[in-house]
């Protein structure tokens, strides 16, 4: 009996729903997510890792540039314990090759491993920014490379939005 009632209830909210579709389309994208940048900013748009927090742009992204330099500052420091360490390694692998006890080379390999790691981490955060930044060069609706003007707000406006009614525009 509930179900009776329950059915034309939910069919009123659906076309509710379906008739208000379009402006409540437009106001997500307008006003909550701030137009064609706004959705760009979340969605594509890669944060530089800024120690200011900007990039130079306005984007709700370009604030985790303080929360990521400290935790490679801290991966930083830990590796570099961890390089400390490593080095004793090689040094005790050094002393046991001259004692025949391991094969030529393997401290060398140690050493030249662990230093190429070590410039790596350190240069972690110039080769992220160069590449983002690259990227959302590539990328931006204004430069027109990948995205044109308007396309990310008129495909976020078409997943938004119902499709239309069969044959309520001429087609099936």
């Amino acid at each position: 009996m509930l179900s009776i009632l329950l059915i034309p209830i939910l069919v009123a909210v659906a076309g509710v729903i379906y008739a208000f579709a379009p402006q409540l389309a437009s106001f997500l994208i307008e006003t909550l997510l701030g137009g064609e940048l706004g959705i760009y900013g979340y969605l594509i748009e890669l944060p530089i890792a800024a120690r200011n927090g900007t990039a130079g742009t306005i984007s709700p992204v370009t604030s985790i540039g303080p929360a990521i330099l400290s935790l490679h500052w801290t991966m930083r420091t830990l590796s570099f314990i961890l390089f400390s360490l490593i080095l004793v390694v090689a040094g005790l692998c050094y002393g046991l090759e001259n004692f025949k006890v391991m094969s030529e080379g393997t401290a060398s390999n140690i050493v030249t491993g662990g230093f190429f790691t070590l410039l790596l981490i350190y240069a972690t955060i110039p080769i992220y920014n160069a590449v983002a930044t690259l990227i959302n060069a590539v990328t931006s609706p204004s430069s027109g490379l990948i995205l044109k003007e308007g396309m990310i707000e008129d495909l976020a406006s078409t997943i938004i939005r119902p499709p239309p009614l069969p044959g309520g525009d001429g087609n099936p």
